[in-house]
């Protein structure tokens, strides 16, 4: 401190650094408060870097702004053509919109560069399902399962789709499956009735629809299928693999 008594211009040298870095800092924090920001600001300053534009398109799409994701994930496979996340991202992105076999190319792509990516396998089973594809679907939720014996969404699908084709004891299967890992999962709960009621055990259906009626997100068709247990209704799955899952940034 008797330095910088004896040199004043140390002191305000040291004072000017303090204050740049706090303003520096502060910059950055407010950059940082937004993860779009952040990912932008991060292309700006290195544009010709494919993980940049990758890490940006995965938080954009999050805001549901699909045109600026689909954007910057072809600029990020420009860059490098190898890119498995980028080229799963623009399948989702196209399954969302509907583009159904845009999707599935995607999804081929990511499958050859990336062979044991569970979640790839499972998107583009879903997207076999969505065409009335189901061999082909069932195939690829084999995949996924056998990569990850773990994959509680692949479960679910595949469960679905035996729905879809009457196999209602293996669906059962699947979803007794997720039950027992995680009892609440209200859409293998629904799933399970569902089974239950094809295969002629309207009570325990019964159970298991107002189980699944106590879940927001199952209540509607849980109530329903509940007060038309006893009347003949057509049949469909239940559809909640309807929005592919994306990656996430890497950071």
């Amino acid at each position: 401190m008797d330095n910088f008594k004896a040199n004043p211009y140390a002191t305000i040298l040291l004072l000017g650094l303090l204050t740049l870095l706090a303003i520096l800092s502060y910059q950055r924090n407010i950059i940082w408060e937004d993860s779009v920001s952040l990912w932008s600001d991060v292309v700006a300053k290195s544009p010709m870097k494919s993980r940049a534009h990758y890490n940006l398109a995965t938080v954009v799409v999050t805001t549901g702004d699909y045109d600026r994701a689909l954007k910057e994930n072809l600029i990020a496979i420009k860059l490098e053509p190898t890119l498995s996340g980028a080229h799963f991202n623009i399948g989702a992105i196209n399954h969302v919109r509907g583009n159904i076999d845009r999707a599935i190319m995607r999804y081929r792509i990511t499958i050859a560069l990336k062979p044991d990516d569970p979640k790839a396998h499972n998107n583009i089973a879903v997207a076999y399902r969505s065409q009335g594809r189901y061999q082909l679907a069932l195939q690829e939720f084999d995949t996924a399962l056998a990569i990850d014996p773990t994959y509680i969404k692949a479960y679910l699908s595949r469960g679905n789709l035996y729905i879809d084709t009457g196999e209602a004891q293996k669906a059962y299967s699947d979803f007794e499956h997720v039950i027992a890992i995680l009892p609440g999962n209200a859409k293998a709960i629904l799933g399970a009735g569902m089974a239950l009621e094809m295969m002629g055990k309207k009570e325990e259906a019964a159970q298991k629809y107002k189980l699944a009626g106590k879940y927001d997100v199952t209540r509607e068709v849980a109530l329903k299928r509940l007060s038309g247990l006893y009347s003949n209704e057509n049949w469909g799955g239940i559809r909640h693999e309807s929005r592919p899952r994306f990656f996430r940034p890497r950071p």
